[in-house]
C-alpha cells in the first residue's frame, strides 16, 4: 500500500509541475521502508519534483505519520505525451 501511494504522490506532483499537465508513466521506483506503519495511521507525502525533461522525468517523496517519516521514495518517470501534444491522436482527432 505505501509503495502504490507513494507512486501516485510521485506521479501525479510531476504530471502537474507542468502547465499543461504531462502525461507520465512510471519506469522505475525505489522505496526505502523506515519505519512500521499501522493499519489507522493517516500517511502523508511530501513529493519534490527534481526535472521534467522531454523523455523523462525524476521526482522523490518522504512519506510521513504525522511528522514520523516512515518510508522514501524516488521514481523515474518516462513522457508519454509532452504538454499540449497530439501523440497519439489519429487524424480525425488533431
Amino acid at each position: 500500500m505505501l509503495s502504490t501511494f507513494a507512486d501516485l504522490a510521485l506521479g501525479y506532483a510531476a504530471a502537474l509541475s507542468t502547465d499543461p499537465p504531462t502525461v507520465l508513466r512510471t519506469v522505475s521506483m525505489n522505496v526505502d521502508f523506515i519505519a512500521p506503519v499501522a493499519i489507522s495511521d493517516v500517511v502523508t507525502a511530501t513529493p519534490r519534483v527534481l526535472r521534467v525533461g522531454s523523455r523523462l522525468a525524476h521526482a522523490s517523496a518522504v512519506l510521513l505519520v504525522g511528522e514520523v517519516p516512515v518510508a522514501r521514495a524516488s521514481a523515474t518517470l518516462a513522457v508519454v505525451a509532452p504538454p499540449g501534444s497530439t501523440r497519439g491522436a489519429t487524424a480525425e482527432q488533431s
